[in-house]
């Protein structure tokens, strides 16, 4: 219950809605291979690799609107954080230890929870894992799992890395014993991870999929203007819980009397590498440090004074205690949940965010475009004024590094009228107090204000 209270929230990432719009539109028209949405990239391929995700994604939405998106993030987090619970509970570390564990891991994952069909990556991630840690016959359900993981989102690519690193973890430990451990070959290894490569070529894409990982990384841009691909602000409280895991881990490392496998040693380091490199990333460190934190922490020389005591043994008086408990812990969650997700606390929310009065304008007075916008604002306006086309949105590999960075040179004030020109704009919605605000403020000859609330301003360019 915890773990569902840290994450329910109000659904406030700009993604969100253009996974919704593509959802709808491949209910209706089936499986997206161009753009449908922009009138920057209108008509150019367009590989949907979460087509799949963003169909459930839509089916919260549809049941249960806000609610519903919020219910899907809080539901695959408590499922992700099951995985690793069972992943704990193969450790010496006790019930006490591992509730603990389990709360912390989910306070430092949860910079990475949102509606989205990333989410369905925390989970397959956290399976990957699980089933990798198990050995033995267990791999073999990892094609399966690959080839739903190919149809919902393309975080596929963090699998076939663990995969790869428990490999080399195996190749490594039969080189350092003078290769006495024969039992998993090479060979092993070589068809397991070719059969999730065929696995993950079962969708509507084929092969290509596989490059989608390679193409996104290749942005620069990505990693200068998006912030949950930037290296995390360390002095921001959310990455706190990060910190304090990657302190905890790398000293339980070094004083624990356990002796890690090479498979756990090499997935940590990866995914510590990779959350100092993107934000975005925490979460897959969470996962991967969580179960091998509580197996060093159970393995540390304490007295025995400073250890946790065993759960005690349960009477009939202390069940009821605890029965008391947690129907109160319950109670407390549900009110949590239903404060957090009233109306007007997501309207509060929503609106310092998006541009939510500004798009009730547009939609009543229905100016002609094309519209130039905020990057962070293209989703909303998919799902939300559907009539104006995104001049860009969160689907960075599809507009690429040049539109990307001509974006945000405009967005601050600098080289938007080559820009406007280029793309013939008429109409700007844009945050209120921007570089680019400023500058068409001071042309009211040729740029006329329609709107202008708190969050956003909306200009329109004047005829003749």
């Amino acid at each position: 219950m915890l773990v569902f209270a840290i994450a329910i929230h109000t659904p406030q990432d700009p993604d969100t809605w253009w996974h919704l719009r593509s959802a709808e539109h491949t209910l209706t028209q089936g499986i997206i291979r161009q753009d449908p949405f922009s009138f920057t990239r209108a008509g150019e391929d367009w590989l949907n690799h979460s087509w799949g995700g963003q169909l459930l994604l839509w089916a919260a939405w549809k049941a249960g609107g806000d609610l519903g998106l919020a219910l899907f993030t809080a539901s695959l987090a408590v499922l992700g954080m099951m995985v690793v619970g069972r992943m704990l509970a193969a450790t010496a570390a006790n019930a006490h230890l591992r509730a603990y564990l389990l709360v912390f891991c989910a306070l430092t994952a949860s910079v990475f929870w949102s509606a989205r069909p990333q989410m369905l990556s925390f989970c397959f991630s956290a399976m990957t894992l699980w089933l990798l840690r198990r050995g033995g016959r267990g791999r073999w359900f990892l094609p399966l799992l690959f080839i739903l993981w190919a149809n919902v989102h393309a975080g596929f690519a963090v699998g076939l890395l663990y995969l790869a690193l428990s490999a080399l973890a195996s190749g490594y430990d039969a080189f350092t014993n003078r290769w006495r451990l024969p039992r998993v070959r090479a060979s092993h290894w070589l068809w397991l991870i070719a059969a999730c490569l065929i696995a993950l070529c079962l969708n509507p894409y084929g092969a290509e999929l596989l490059l989608i990982p390679l193409r996104t990384l290749t942005l620069s841009e990505l990693h200068t203007s998006i912030r949950e691909w930037q290296t995390p602000n360390l002095h921001q409280p959310t990455t706190w819980p990060f910190l304090c895991m990657l302190a905890l881990t790398l000293s339980s490392l070094a004083l624990s009397r356990r002796r890690p496998p090479s498979s756990e040693v090499f997935v940590i380091t990866a995914t510590t590498l990779m959350a100092l490199w993107a934000g975005r990333h925490i979460a897959l460190f969470a996962l991967a440090a969580t179960p091998t934190l509580g197996a060093q922490l159970a393995a540390l020389p304490l007295p025995r004074r400073w250890r946790l005591p065993p759960p005690p043994r349960m009477s009939a008086a202390r069940g009821w205690a605890h029965l008391v408990l947690v129907t109160l812990l319950g109670l407390g969650v549900a009110l949590y949940t239903a404060a957090s997700l009233a109306e007007e606390r997501i309207e509060e929310i929503q609106s310092a965010q998006f541009p939510v009065a500004a798009v009730q304008h547009l939609r009543e007075t229905q100016p002609a475009g094309p519209l130039f916008h905020t990057y962070e604002w293209g989703g909303y306006l998919l799902w939300h004024a559907p009539n104006y086309p995104s001049f860009i949105d969160g689907r960075t590999l599809l507009f690429g590094d040049e539109l990307l960075a001509a974006y945000r040179r405009a967005a601050n004030g600098d080289d938007w009228s080559a820009l406007f020109q280029q793309h013939q704009i008429r109409l700007v919605l844009i945050r209120r107090n921007s570089g680019l605000d400023r500058s068409l403020r001071r042309l009211p000859l040729d740029w006329e204000r329609r709107h202008l609330d708190e969050t956003a301003v909306l200009y329109a360019r004047r005829e003749g």
